[in-house]
């Protein structure tokens, strides 16, 4: 059998893994929550700032560890298409917290770290479901440019991106 396939022939998927990026209060949030049936993994206690009406049909989870993703997984989450993450550099800070409690990691706690960003988004993928990363803003000069990238630990800003379908500012 050959290797060569037609684009008719390719088995693609229909989920998307996806982040989108930018200035507080410009509407990310509320962005996100238009995917269709969303569940929103509130890490910073974003939803206060939303509109009420832009959450209607919108389930909550408000994670106050990384204990309470863990469990969440593990739920039914049939009645969902959607996971959003809002923030992604947020749960990143639970993250770090979960592997290395109060004390800065190291270089040798990145592959850990990392590793708990990839399970999450693999878990998700593998119940078929999108995942939106919200982040915010940061800049970075390259030369005498001044780039805007998500707002991210440099240390994990490669293992998220790469996990990524598309990445929207």
């Amino acid at each position: 059998m050959s290797l060569i396939k037609k684009p008719s022939e390719l088995a693609i998927p229909s989920t998307v893994k996806m982040m989108i990026y930018g200035q507080a209060g410009m509407g990310k949030s509320t962005l996100a929550l238009s995917a269709p049936k969303p569940l929103l993994l509130d890490f910073d206690n974003g939803v206060k700032r939303i509109n009420m009406s832009n959450l209607e049909g919108v389930d909550i989870v408000q994670i106050t560890a990384w204990q309470d993703v863990q469990q969440v997984l593990q739920e039914d989450l049939s009645a969902y298409q959607t996971i959003i993450v809002d923030t992604v550099g947020k749960m990143m800070d639970f993250i770090i917290s979960f592997k290395c409690g109060t004390r800065q990691p190291s270089i040798r706690d990145w592959g850990g770290i990392n590793q708990e960003f990839t399970w999450l988004t693999r878990t998700v993928s593998s119940f078929n479901k999108n995942v939106i990363f919200v982040a915010h803003r940061d800049t970075r000069k390259e030369g005498d440019d001044t780039v805007f990238i998500p707002a991210l630990r440099e240390k994990s800003y490669n293992a998220i991106v790469t996990e990524l379908d598309v990445l929207g500012y």
